[in-house]
């Protein structure tokens, strides 16, 4: 594939899946017979499919369930609609993202265990009805104003498909977040000033931040995806010990954002100003290679500072082993998508290692 700025010179990028030249200003065309190429589909890629659906309801990406979308929500049967094109209720399940919104409460419950010898179960479980109802808003208003690049990158997705009108969409997503910003109060002033800063961050997330793009747009997620340990945290008034685990999920996860961009460039051109569309393919992916790295680097550190056992290591090197592995991917055969799956399966990895290590 090759995409050219007018006025610009073409660059090659033989090891990536796509060829750009960036112009300064930038208006941009793409020249391929037939159009993009379809997403690898060899056995590889296929076996990492199959693997991370059944896994994808324990992994930190809240805001990517791509696969269970693919494979498992057909044969819930969640794309129907009831008669005379009512929205069926399974579409309002649907556009939540359960799985993910199961990961950000069991993130929340992981983060008090680790902050926490003894904790209060009460706000701990009320902690984590706050982190399910704000991510699932938060994946709701995301999916409205997603809606033009989800036809192109998603079209299988609740709106798109016309499962659920866009009005009724956002009006589901501002109801979830009142209430779970409401329910924040029960448990403390710093729990709610936190779902209310997150719920405020996610809106504008997919309201402007998101097409604004660059880095910015790849660290907001990052932080919202870490920010369940924080909140875990704050549940049992002891938020500190959760600060090294917010960094290490964020690195990790800028990584795989930064990659997802670069294999979802057909839908966000034109739409989202991403950092592979700002300033190209080899560069993002180098980017996304130094934060992972540094996750890699960092890994150690919970163990090293007492806060996690000595089951933690074992764990947290095959994750660190998969992470690598993953680069190489990227930077030698340039396939975003399948990189991408396997940062995904090392941060499943790793959260098991969160919860092996505070087993003392």
């Amino acid at each position: 594939m090759k995409i050219i700025a007018p006025g610009g010179s073409r660059t090659n990028f033989r090891k990536f899946d796509h060829q750009i030249a960036v112009s300064p200003d930038t208006a941009m065309k793409i020249i391929a017979p037939g159009g993009f190429e379809p997403p690898s589909q060899d056995p590889e890629s296929r076996m990492i499919d199959r693997y991370t659906t059944g896994l994808s309801v324990f992994i930190l990406s809240f805001n990517d369930l791509s696969i269970i979308e693919r494979d498992l929500y057909p044969r819930l049967n969640l794309y129907s609609t009831s008669q005379g094109g009512a929205p069926n209720m399974r579409a309002y399940l649907e556009i939540l993202r359960p799985a993910n919104c199961a990961m950000a409460a069991f993130a929340v419950f992981l983060g008090a265990t680790i902050a926490s010898a003894s904790f209060s179960i009460y706000y701990v479980a009320l902690a984590c009805v706050v982190a399910f109802l704000v991510c699932g808003a938060g994946n709701v208003i995301n999916d409205f104003y997603d809606y033009e690049i989800d036809r192109i990158n998603a079209p299988n997705r609740v709106l798109p498909r016309g499962a659920l009108k866009r009005w009724m969409a956002k009006n589901y997503a501002l109801l979830l977040f009142t209430l779970g910003t409401g329910l924040a109060l029960l448990i403390s002033t710093a729990a709610f000033v936190l779902a209310a800063f997150n719920s405020a961050l996610l809106y504008a997330y997919a309201w402007r931040i998101k097409r604004a793009g660059g880095l910015s747009k790849n660290l907001t997620v990052s932080y919202l995806v870490a920010s369940p340990f924080l909140y875990g945290g704050i549940a049992t008034s002891q938020p500190w010990a959760t600060l090294i685990f917010v960094a290490l999920a964020a690195l990790a996860n800028t990584s795989r954002e930064i990659v997802k961009d670069i294999a979802d460039l057909r839908g966000d051109l034109g739409e989202c100003r991403t950092l592979p569309v700002r300033i190209g393919v080899r560069k993002s992916a180098y980017i996304a290679a130094a934060f992972l790295l540094a996750a890699v680097i960092l890994s150690p550190l919970p163990y090293l500072m007492n806060i996690l056992g000595i089951l933690y290591l074992p764990l947290v090197g095959i994750a660190d082993t998969v992470f690598l592995y993953s680069l190489l991917v990227l930077l030698k055969s340039g396939e975003a998508a399948k990189s991408a799956r396997y940062i995904k399966v090392a941060m499943f990895i790793a959260l098991l290692s969160f919860l092996a290590g505070a087993v003392r």
